[in-house]
């Protein structure tokens, strides 16, 4: 019966390779988990309490990958066999957390972990987009948006339980430099099983250069009308979606009233791990519906971004936490039915039409979630001082209500192979 659910829920799992790669990663994600929520303490420690600096690292971490994924990472991946690649990501993983250890035993300084976390960055750029690649070459064509979805919700409960895990670390531990130790450890998990996959990577040119490649990859984005127009679609559901994290303090002050440092962080915990919730149940969702994604694709994208959109008109209004909750747990749920349903559309779409263009699509879809990401937290973050949260998250929510109408209008666009 447990393997039954288990098979309903996660096809993807009935593939030897993929379940090795599920398990070998919940360490590695969670050690990711820990080592952020701990990273954004130390700076913000070591700079006097400065959310700027600690702003300033989560762009700098962000801003070079939403550049280097397309340019860099994906021709890479169309070039080199995807083993050799992650073999070389996780290596390099591991190394800057031990030198982010080391720092944070020897008089740590903002610039010094600045530069961690830009190479940080860098190998990030190549990384995400490798993990991807690798998922889609160890699954049968029908389980790839099972296998993106499972891999959200491994990122999304590996970011709960390592925050979570961060103050108990530093405790036992005696300070920062323990948390950045056990993700150097985890990337042990990922290095130890990759031979044991059975990879069906398309081998490529090693000739072929690399501003050749690149030129290729975005005439072919631009020329395929599918992939550019489900691609811009991540983009603005990554900005809209993603947003609420620079809106988290302004919610729990001007909508449930909270005050103190500690009742913001109390209710801004709260929203967020309504929304993680959620997230994980709308992984599983798209994940069970991986089988019969051609027939589902529009109803997941639409509905899910169309209750998106009614949730953040909704949200504001009632100001007992006790409602908002399970309005952030829905907007959870649909944001990532509808997000994650279009990521594993374009690829599936891509690795059936052109698939020496995959590892360069790829590149480009991250290129638009974080720079999506990006550009929307700042937007946002403006917006909400200029007008107000509510009318702030009003308004984008009725932005997506019609968005969503339009995409409704316009479904023939949104396919998948």
């Amino acid at each position: 019966m447990k393997m039954e659910i288990l098979q309903k829920f996660a096809p993807a799992m009935k593939g030897r390779s993929f379940t090795i790669y599920f398990w070998s990663q919940w360490a590695s994600y969670i050690g990711t988990g820990l080592q952020m929520v701990t990273l954004g303490i130390l700076v913000y420690e070591i700079t006097g309490h400065s959310s700027f600096w600690v702003a300033m690292m989560v762009f700098l971490g962000l801003a070079p990958s939403t550049i280097l994924c397309p340019t860099v990472g994906g021709v890479i991946i169309d070039k080199h066999h995807i083993r050799t690649v992650m073999y070389t990501t996780q290596t390099l993983g591991a190394l800057q957390a031990l030198a982010l250890a080391y720092i944070a035993t020897h008089n740590p300084q903002v610039w010094q972990i600045i530069i961690c976390t830009v190479f940080g960055s860098l190998i990030t750029s190549v990384d995400a987009p490798a993990r991807h690649r690798l998922m889609i070459d160890i699954v049968p064509q029908n389980h790839i948006p099972s296998a993106l979805a499972l891999n959200g919700v491994l990122i999304t409960a590996g970011q709960v339980i390592g925050g979570a895990l961060a103050g108990i670390v530093f405790i036992v531990s005696k300070g920062y430099a323990g948390a950045f130790l056990i993700n150097a450890m985890s990337f042990a998990t990922v290095l130890a099983t990759l031979s044991m996959m059975k990879i069906n990577h398309e081998q490529h040119d090693h000739t072929e250069s690399w501003l050749n490649m690149l030129k290729l990859g975005a005439r072919y984005m631009l020329g395929e009308k599918t992939v550019l127009l489900q691609l811009a679609l991540v983009g603005v559901l990554s900005s809209i979606g993603f947003s609420y994290r620079s809106l988290l303090p302004a919610i729990a002050r001007d909508i449930y009233g909270a005050q103190s440092n500690l009742a913001l962080t109390k209710v801004a915990g709260y929203v967020s791990a309504a929304i993680a919730l959620g997230s994980v149940i709308g992984g599983l969702i798209v994940s069970a519906n991986s089988e019969k994604f051609r027939e589902t694709l529009r109803f997941l994208v639409i509905g899910g971004s169309l209750t998106m959109g009614v949730m953040w008109i909704a949200f504001p209004v009632f100001h007992k936490i006790a409602v908002g909750l399970p309005l952030m747990f829905v907007f959870g749920v649909s944001f990532t039915i509808s997000f994650s349903s279009l990521r594993s559309s374009v690829k599936q779409f891509v690795k059936t039409t052109n698939s020496r263009m995959l590892g360069r699509i790829i590149g480009f879809d991250f290129m638009f979630f974080f720079g999506g990401m990006s550009i929307g937290n700042l937007i946002m973050g403006n917006l909400a001082d200029w007008f107000g949260i509510s009318m702030t998250m009003q308004s984008i929510g009725m932005l997506t209500v019609v968005m969503s109408i339009l995409l409704f209008f316009g479904r023939g666009r949104l396919q998948t192979a």
